[in-house]
């Protein structure tokens, strides 16, 4: 008969730890969903060391959100590096917009409706407004244009209790806000003027976070010309919104660096949507308050607007600088609805570049290019076909 130990031993049962996982329940006051499909990863055996291989979106981006770029076999070039996301809005859904202690105690707790098109965009002033205490019962998206490369807002970008409302026509936001009676209207990066009625619908009035120190840079594309012109700094304005664009009343302003390390929408968004929800507090107290703000000079002032062809094609005889600094702002402009620059002709083959640097990189980097002035190196760039 075996002994003591020997039965303990025997009875030693490895239980999987999935036994341990509780099935999911929905909450009696959370919204029936659908649940969501997971795409399977191929590619890859198990303990192989290569990465993963994430399957193609059908829109020409890989699962998840990155584009799928092409690799091409211009020598000395490797992987087109550039800024990842934040993980202020990285992470994925939050959990649900709870009510929570304000953090101004002379500012009530507000229904907050957020107008903005991009997942880079709206959940990250969902989370802040939030944060604040207060209640954002719907985001008022946009739908995808045909000619737009990228993603626009999901559901699923979404905390559960917040609404989506895609419109499919702008007169029809003014009803929209009326019928989720909000008493303020956030709006950021939105690709279509809002009309005079949605404007007002809000009950304290619409405001719009604009990433330049307006009056200047008014328009679609301020960062992209603040690089353009060589700043090193850009505004983030807090305004009220009416008839024109970025003309309204300045509730609040900040000033963020422009370093030589920005290089895509994502990264510079991240940073001004930081200062901007930094300045939340006050522009939510002085709409309270019935605060106008101050009118912006109605003389002055600069528009941005996208960039033109004549920018788009580059000039190797031009300086080199001139030649960095046209690849950083039509990457960080981001998508153009008819151009598409820069455009490079390296060895009689056209590129769309995407990384350079005036400072010579590590041995086997980069593909040097004799400029007018000196020398610029091509880090990353994609094969235009």
């Amino acid at each position: 008969m075996p002994s003591g130990g020997a039965l303990r031993r025997r009875a030693r049962i490895r239980i999987p730890h999935s036994a341990f996982r509780i099935p999911h329940t929905r909450r009696p006051h959370e919204p029936l969903r659908r649940p969501r499909r997971h795409v399977r990863r191929t590619g890859q055996r198990r303990g192989a060391a290569q990465p993963l291989a994430r399957p193609h979106h059908r829109s020409g981006r890989l699962a998840g959100g990155a584009p799928a770029r092409r690799q091409g076999h211009l020598p000395g070039l490797g992987r087109d590096v550039l800024d990842r996301p934040a993980a202020a809005f990285a992470a994925g859904r939050r959990g649900r917009c709870r009510d929570r202690p304000v953090n101004a105690p002379d500012t009530p707790v507000l229904r907050v409706a957020v107008v903005a098109a991009l997942p880079q965009t709206a959940p990250p002033l969902v989370e802040a407004l939030c944060a604040l205490g207060h209640r954002v019962p719907v985001v008022v998206g946009h739908r995808r244009p045909a000619d737009w490369p990228g993603h626009v807002l999901g559901e699923h970008d979404l905390p559960p209790g917040v609404d989506l409302a895609v419109p499919s026509r702008t007169d029809t936001i003014a009803g929209l806000l009326g019928a989720y009676a909000v008493d303020v209207a956030v709006s950021y990066g939105y690709p279509r003027k809002l009309p005079a009625a949605a404007v007002a619908a809000a009950r304290l009035g619409t405001v719009n976070c604009h990433p330049s120190d307006l009056p200047s840079y008014r328009g679609p594309n301020p960062v992209g010309w603040a690089v353009r012109n060589g700043e090193r700094a850009i505004g983030v304005t807090w305004h009220r919104m009416d008839a024109e664009l970025d003309t309204g009343s300045v509730l609040a302003r900040t000033t963020i660096a422009l370093d030589d390390e920005a290089w895509s929408f994502t990264g510079v968004n991240a940073r001004v949507l930081e200062a901007a929800s930094e300045l939340l507090p006050l522009v939510l107290r002085r709409l309270v308050r019935g605060d106008e703000g101050e009118p912006q000079p109605a003389r002055e002032g600069s528009w941005a607007g996208f960039f033109a062809e004549d920018y788009a094609a580059v000039d190797w005889s031009g300086r080199a600088s001139d030649i960095h600094k046209q690849v950083r702002a039509w990457n960080i402009a981001g998508h153009h609805p008819r151009v598409q620059g820069p455009v490079a002709v390296i060895d009689g083959t056209p590129w769309r570049l995407r990384r350079t640097t005036l400072h010579q990189p590590p041995p086997g980097t980069g593909r040097r290019i004799a400029c007018g002035d000196g020398d610029l190196w091509v880090l990353a760039a994609d094969p235009l076909v």
